[in-house]
């Protein structure tokens, strides 16, 4: 007699995602879905029950990682601001005079925006979520990085002091965001190289000696 057996049990643990087992997979989820959700629909307009949902994880686990949403924006734009100065201070770019650094520079950071999902969002609009008293401001790491960059290039007497370091290093971000717009919202991403050179071009003449 044929024995009929019932579907094959498997444990609870064995039936979640990695998310739900994992602390830093769980993060990076909700980070991920927070980015997906504020790109498409807006920060107002998120809830965090459709970013919980998106993340495979419970609203009230989502509150373990960030207490409200705005945490997790923070968050989410921090990760991506490191992102961005990490792609900034990759060795193989700081290799000889300063000027001559920016196109392999600008072709690192127009990459990561090409690669990385909503890199661009977070550069612009999503920055502009987060205004208020707090003790850092969305962009900040970032015209931190280029300050420091515009610093070491006048110590060295490789760039030309055209003033504030700091100021200098503001402009220099617009002048990347407006790029990043006209390559990436304007172009749909084609043309990618002569945005990079252009954008090289522009810093360099900005700071070149």
């Amino acid at each position: 007699m044929a024995i009929t057996r019932g579907p094959k049990r498997t444990t609870a643990r064995a039936e979640e995602p990695l998310a739900a087992r994992d602390p830093e997979a769980r993060r990076a989820a909700l980070l991920s879905s927070g980015a997906r959700a504020f790109a498409a629909k807006g920060y107002e307009a998120s809830s965090v029950n459709d970013i919980a949902r998106d993340a495979g994880v419970s609203v009230g686990t989502l509150f373990k990682y960030f207490p409200d949403k705005a945490a997790l924006l923070e968050a989410v734009l921090a990760d991506i601001e490191h992102d961005f100065v990490a792609a900034m201070s990759r060795p193989e770019i700081h290799v000889g005079p300063y000027p001559d650094r920016l196109p392999a520079m600008m072709r690192a950071l127009f990459g990561l925006a090409a690669r990385r999902e909503h890199f661009f969002w977070a550069l612009t609009s999503g920055t502009h979520a987060l205004r208020g008293p707090r003790s850092a401001q969305p962009g900040d790491a970032i015209r931190a990085a280029i300050e420091r960059f515009v610093r070491e290039g006048i110590a060295r007497g490789e760039m030309r002091d055209v003033g504030d370091p700091g100021r200098v290093a503001a402009v220099a971000f617009g002048m990347v965001e407006a790029a990043m717009r006209g390559c990436f919202v304007l172009e749909e991403g084609r043309n990618r190289e002569s945005w990079v050179r252009l954008t090289a071009d522009l810093l360099g003449r900005l700071v070149s000696r």
